[in-house]
């Protein structure tokens, strides 16, 4: 099963159930740093062919922040832009044209 597919299955009402109730369980709590978040990831901690996210049993699920999930997964984090200062732009001048005539002696 490829990535798009496995995220698919995570769209899944009995996911989202399940995942909701392991992250009650936790205490909305990382299991390895501490932090507390409503926005947790569950984490399959073993991964057994055949069976569907949804279909482990409690003790293989754990909630993990998003930094720690990506730990887990060997997921470097990504390198944030550097955002180089715009130059200040002058103000444009408008330039007016100015006609002189001679007038004759």
């Amino acid at each position: 099963m490829n990535r798009k597919e496995y995220r698919k299955l995570l769209e899944d009402p009995k996911w989202k159930i399940k995942a909701s109730y392991i992250r009650k369980r936790d205490n909305h709590t990382c299991c390895r740093c501490g932090k507390k978040s409503k926005r947790l990831q569950v984490h399959h901690k073993q991964y057994i062919d055949g069976l569907m996210p949804w279909e482990y049993d409690n003790s293989y699920l754990e909630s993990l922040c998003s930094t720690c999930h990506k730990k887990e997964h060997n997921i470097k984090p990504k390198k944030s832009k550097v955002v180089k200062p715009k130059p200040k732009k002058e103000p444009k001048v408008k330039k007016r044209l100015i006609q002189v005539k001679l007038i004759p002696d």
